[in-house]
C-alpha cells in the first residue's frame, strides 16, 4: 500500500509527537526513582531512638510534568497516616520542583543529581528534609529545629561576620528498599 504526502507528513507528526511526550514524561524525575519504596523509619533524639514506624514512599507517574508523591506512616495495625503530594516539575535542567500538598500550600524542592532537597518553616519550626536514591535504596531524612532556639556569635569584627546557628532537636531517618 502506498501512501500520499499528506498522509506520511501526518505519521511522521504523530511520530515525532509521541517521542516528544515520552522525552517529557522522562524528564520529570529519572525513571528508577519510580515506585513503591518501603523500610523503617526511626525518629531520634541525641542519643536514642524515640521511635520506630513502618514507611512507605511512593512514587508513580501522573502527567508529563508532575508524580504522585505519597508518603504513608504505619503509625498502627489499624491506623496509617498517608499524605498525598504532588511533585511537580518547574525547570528539570535546573533541578527545580515544587511539592504541591493540594492545600494552597507548595514547597520549593530543588534535585542535586540523586537528591531532592527542601528545606521550609512551619510555625517557628525549620524542617530539612532529604530524599537520596541511590543504587537499590533511598535514604529518607528530616532534620527539625526551632527559630527561637537560635544562637548568635562572631560578628566581633568586619572579617568575622555574625553567624546564626540552630540546634537540630529531632532527626528522622528511614532507609527504604523498592518492592
Amino acid at each position: 500500500m502506498k501512501l500520499s504526502l499528506p498522509v506520511k507528513i501526518l505519521v511522521a507528526l504523530l511520530i515525532l509527537i509521541h517521542v516528544q511526550n515520552s522525552s517529557l514524561y522522562s524528564q520529570v524525575v529519572p525513571k528508577s526513582w519510580l515506585g513503591h519504596w518501603s523500610g523503617k523509619l526511626q525518629i531520634m533524639s541525641h542519643d536514642s531512638i524515640v521511635q520506630q514506624l513502618d514507611m512507605a514512599l511512593e512514587l508513580l507517574p501522573k502527567s508529563d510534568t508532575s508524580i504522585s508523591y505519597t508518603i504513608i506512616y504505619y503509625v498502627a495495625d489499624t491506623l496509617t497516616d498517608r499524605r498525598p503530594y504532588e511533585l511537580i516539575v518547574n525547570d528539570y535542567d535546573r533541578g527545580l520542583y515544587l511539592l504541591d500538598e493540594h492545600n494552597g500550600v507548595l514547597i520549593e524542592t530543588r534535585r542535586y543529581q540523586n537528591d531532592l532537597i527542601s528545606m521550609f518553616e512551619v510555625m517557628d519550626t525549620y524542617l530539612l528534609v532529604k530524599v537520596s536514591f541511590e543504587s537499590d535504596r533511598l535514604v529518607y531524612e528530616i532534620m527539625v529545629t526551632s527559630g527561637k532556639k537560635r544562637t548568635e556569635s562572631g560578628g566581633s569584627s568586619d572579617d568575622v561576620p555574625p553567624v546564626v546557628s540552630y540546634p537540630v532537636f529531632s532527626y528522622h531517618r528511614a532507609v527504604l528498599t523498592k518492592n
